[in-house]
């Protein structure tokens, strides 16, 4: 199996924004990030702005290196730009860093308007898909402590999603295939040979009664 490239999740991940032309709660999010600018005396930049539209915009988690080849198609910015914003809008509370693959790359989604979920990562080809299903996590959380703080929920699942899935029986079956075709058919026996192995048989018995006829 072949990992997916960084061409083909930016490539899912620009379907999915001609999808989604705006995310109902941008609004929202661009009003927090100017309160929150203004509180910290920062300065707003089209930067800024274009990173949060994007991660609100998607359906799921995205990571920096995908997020960076998306705001590289409209706009020319270096991956260093995308990694300070999405810094300043982590500390805003404006999108949730989450670190799905032990030892891996993290990811980044929104906050605003956000339910408890998890995730499902498929091991092949490393797609990340957001499971919602709020009402069981949040029945899941009542053993958690009164006392405790929670500050943030992280629910994985690690498997192999049904497209990998169907592209290893096809590899499975193209290789039994293979192996079938150069699998050397047995010689097959003709009357010539079957009369040959014959007399071959007979002269051997010959030799070894003469040979016992001598002995004695």
């Amino acid at each position: 199996m072949t990992k997916r490239t960084p061409s083909d999740q930016r490539d899912r991940m620009v379907s999915e924004l001609r999808l989604r032309k705006k995310s109902e709660w941008i609004d929202e999010a661009f009003q927090t990030l100017e309160a929150y600018l203004k509180k910290n005396k920062l300065r707003q930049t089209v930067e800024r702005k274009a990173v949060l539209e994007t991660i609100y915009r998607l359906n799921g988690p995205v990571d920096i290196e995908t997020l960076y080849q998306l705001m590289d198609m409209d706009m020319h910015v270096s991956k260093t730009t995308v990694y300070n914003v999405l810094e300043l809008l982590v500390k805003a509370k404006l999108v949730r860093q989450v670190s799905l693959i032990e030892g891996g790359m993290s990811f980044y989604e929104r906050t605003i308007h956000q339910q408890p979920h998890g995730f499902t990562v498929c091991r092949y080809c490393g797609k990340v898909t957001a499971i919602n299903r709020p009402e069981e996590i949040g029945e899941w959380l009542e053993g958690v402590p009164k006392t405790f703080r929670i500050e943030k929920i992280s629910f994985v699942v690690h498997g192999i999603c049904k497209k990998c899935q169907d592209a290893e029986r096809k590899a499975i079956k193209r290789m039994e295939e293979r192996r079938r075709q150069h699998v050397p058919n047995p010689p097959k026996r003709t009357s010539e040979t079957t009369a040959k192995a014959g007399t071959s048989q007979t002269d051997s018995k010959k030799t070894k009664k003469i040979s016992e006829t001598k002995k004695t």
